[in-house]
């Protein structure tokens, strides 16, 4: 008996083993269109629902508070600095997720390998467990004031849980509340939490504006707020430089982690073109405006009590302080509900679809984003994160630091992807797990982005040691602060000499043009569908029906074409695709579908590409003529068919966006009757059987369907369906 289906992280990998079972899954495949859905405005959400959160309403307080003599006005254009430098990276990294509609785990196949690129997804994926769990107990403190503004008796609960566990009843109520409530949020696939998103980034903004006002009010005006931090420390040039510096590098080192993965975010994008501007412009506006609001509000609390209370949570649990009136109790409600809002945007933007793309990639037979997503909020309960902020100022200073392990990473990413390939990736073999892989490298390893990656670390090991603790030479420290830049030049720059010296095969497309099909292209189209064919199948049967006259039957039909795709050396066609109304290609099946929507569907025909230009991204660019020429001549629908034994065909239709429908069933005796006859074999009629998509299939049929076709008496035909609009 085999496993139960649930077990598997989706129907597409139920049958999948050995290596290939552990390169692909729904969540890891090239993104179809129908999930390619975010538009500029959600990335805008985006961002900013990842910027208005407690740490970033702390950012300049921390900066001057460092005693590196920075006055707030400084401070504050160190902010914008850092994260407009945040800003380009991001962009720069986001492109290929964009381009390709490929995840973070994919993309780390082509410079780490096929196996290599584990390490750094694991890197990144523990990571993100760890920072979930310290966000959500940030999460929790939001709880804790919500309860106390409707029960202020709360705040003096009791405890009673030991004191080895570190930390109190109350706040652990918190923390589960939240927790609890936040795996509701994971629940729901990717592309559609752009709605949490957008609603954090409506919602928070509205109350961090009320609580920057509220505080003023009770301040009496924004003048002597600022007027009590106008005096400019006095410090020498040299230190106010390096003053600058290290604020700046500091606000790149508290967002660099997801330079790695934002293409887990990119390949939602409608299109390439969106991702630039909302990014380019949100990050370091949303950044800038809510590190400022955080400044003036624990400002202006030095002038209503006498001390800066720089964390929101410890003002709003102060004004709850000494019998508050009801509004106040309102008030300091509303405000710490929307944190906690805050605190889950950034907790499911910044953590946990960062865990789950990452982790997934590790076990996707088993584990799909939903899964790892639930994995990570696990790991983040258990590791308590309470104690890990028990002694805050060495924990943010190990994650500050970790920028050293992670620009080691960005730099091999992007000299691969932007000096060594030129912007171009092979996505059929960054799911190949074979020898002759054009990413298996050694042994599925590159062994040059692990001496660059590497070496990216060598060269910040010993400032990382001073960061933590060690002592180390002032020069050492003053190099270290730019570790970031450091780790990403020098692992890049090496990972590119080692190219030089030690050439890596990179895939590059043929010089070709593809055109419309002419007259003269009829012998080698058909020559073509021979050579990619096998005896028995419906090729002869191709180049006798339909191919026979390719101008006829394609060329003078209304919204049908057909292309190739011709060597500019040679004029040898490499390729070839076509498009026919489904009333021509299947007028049977077109009979029976519903009136209103058959008109609108085309089918994808007799498309191949020469054995020898394989993997070269041919295929991929026919394809995508074919369906901009369906759009253009408004079909809604593509649609396909090939034999279910044809796997690299059926993956790279899946890769592409197009979606497995039916299986219908055939005697093979039946198919060769009909091809000697030139009869249409393709009939759904004729079909003995037929599976829909999602149903039980026999055991018998199973059997047939895992084993080689050569084997079987039937033969199986699988049909693929793409949404176009």
């Amino acid at each position: 008996m085999g496993k139960p289906a649930w077990i598997y992280a989706d129907s597409t990998v139920r049958h999948r083993s050995g290596t290939e079972a552990m390169l692909q899954n729904e969540d890891l495949k090239v993104l179809e269109s129908d999930r390619r859905l975010w538009g500029t405005w959600n990335y805008v959400a985006l961002w900013l629902s990842d910027a208005i959160n407690i740490g970033t309403w702390m950012v300049i307080s921390s900066i001057i508070t460092a005693g590196d003599g920075l006055s707030w006005w400084e401070a504050w254009i160190c902010v914008w600095i850092g994260f407009t430098i945040i800003a380009i990276f991001i962009c720069i990294s986001a492109r290929t997720g964009a381009v390709y509609y490929i995840s973070f785990p994919v993309i780390g196949r082509a410079s780490f390998g096929i196996f290599g690129s584990l390490w750094p997804i694991l890197n990144r994926g523990i990571m993100s467990c760890i920072w979930y769990g310290v966000q959500a107990w940030i999460g929790g403190q939001c709880v804790v004031i919500c309860i106390r503004s409707i029960i202020p008796s709360y705040y003096y609960l009791g405890n009673t849980l030991p004191t080895s566990f570190g930390t109190n009843t109350r706040d652990f109520i918190g923390f589960m509340i939240f927790w609890s409530l936040s795996n509701i949020a994971i629940w729901f696939p990717v592309y559609k939490m752009r709605h949490l998103f957008t609603v954090k980034a409506i919602v928070v903004p509205i109350a961090g504006i009320f609580f920057f006002i509220w505080v003023v009010v009770k301040a009496k005006g924004i003048g002597a707020v600022l007027h009590q931090s106008t005096i400019l420390p006095t410090t020498t040039n040299s230190a106010r430089v390096w003053s600058w510096i290290i604020a700046i590098m500091s606000c790149i080192a508290s967002c660099v982690t997801i330079i790695v993965n934002i293409s887990d975010y990119t390949r939602f994008a409608i299109r390439p073109s969106i991702i630039f501007w909302p990014q380019m412009i949100t990050i370091p506006f949303g950044f800038g405006i809510t590190s400022f609001i955080g400044l003036i509000v624990g400002l202006s609390s030095k002038v209503i009590y006498g001390k800066e209370i720089w964390n929101p949570l410890d003002l709003l649990n102060t004004f709850l302080d000494n019998m508050p009136s009801i509004t106040t109790r309102i008030g300091v409600f509303l405000i710490s509900l929307s944190f906690c809002l805050a605190q889950l945007g950034v907790n499911i933007a910044g953590n946990s679809i960062s865990a789950g793309c990452d982790l997934t990639a590790l076990f996707p037979k088993y584990l799909n984003i939903r899964r790892s997503g639930y994995i990570c909020s696990i790991v983040g309960l258990c590791i308590c994160p309470w104690y890990l902020l028990s002694n805050s100022s060495s924990f943010l200073s190990y994650l500050s630091s970790y920028s050293t392990f992670v620009s080691a990473i960005i730099g091999v990413m992007f000299s691969d992807y932007y000096l060594v390939r030129r912007e171009y990736l092979d996505t059929n073999e960054l799911y190949s797990a074979s020898k002759e892989g054009l990413y298996y490298y050694s042994y599925g390893i590159n062994w040059r982005a692990y001496v660059a990656y590497i070496a990216g670390i060598l060269i910040n090991s010993v400032g990382f040691a001073g960061a933590i603790g060690a002592s180390i030479p002032s020069a050492i420290t003053k190099m270290y602060q730019f570790n970031f830049f450091l780790g990403l030049i020098v692992s890049g720059g090496l990972y590119y000499i080692l190219h030089i010296l030690s050439p890596m095969a990179v895939s590059t497309l043929p010089p070709f043009t593809i055109r419309s099909y002419q007259p003269s292209d009829v012998s080698a189209c058909q020559q073509l569908m021979l050579d990619v064919g096998h005896p028995g199948q419906h090729y002869n049967h191709a180049i006798h029906t339909d191919m026979a006259d390719i101008e006829k039957n394609y060329l003078q039909i209304p919204n049908a074409h057909w292309w190739v795709a011709v060597s500019n050396d040679d004029g040898r066609i490499l390729g070839q695709v076509a498009v026919q109304p489904l009333s021509v290609s299947d007028p049977i099946y077109y009979r029976d579908m519903a009136v209103d929507e058959r008109d609108y569907i085309c089918e994808l025909r007799r498309m191949a590409t020469v054995p020898d230009a394989q993997r070269l991204g041919i295929g991929s660019r026919l394809l995508s003529v074919a369906l901009d020429f369906a759009r253009q001549h408004g079909y809604h629908e593509m649609r396909l068919a090939t034999s279910f034994h044809m796997h690299k065909a059926c993956s790279f239709y899946e890769k592409n966006g197009f979606i497995r429908g039916r299986v219908a069933r055939y005697p093979l005796v039946e198919v060769e009757r009909a091809l000697q006859s030139q009869e249409r074999f393709i009939d759904e009629h004729k079909a003995t059987a037929v599976f829909q998509a999602g149903s039980v299939v026999p055991d018998e049929d199973q059997q047939r369907l895992d084993s080689p076709m050569n084997k079987s008496e039937f033969f199986y035909r699988q049909h693929f369906h793409r949404k176009l609009t």
